[in-house]
């Protein structure tokens, strides 16, 4: 699903800040 992977990258997003 497209909610997904907008998840997975929040996810990054804030793994990297």
């Amino acid at each position: 699903m497209v909610l997904s992977m907008l998840q997975r990258f929040l996810h990054i997003l804030q793994m990297r800040i």
